[in-house]
């Protein structure tokens, strides 16, 4: 349970991060 929380963490951090370097 908390490796699928860690991969969705990570998965919405980098949707994050790439959304930073778009604007």
């Amino acid at each position: 349970m908390i490796r699928r929380f860690l991969s969705i963490l990570r998965l919405v951090v980098g949707h994050f991060s790439f959304f930073m370097l778009m604007i």
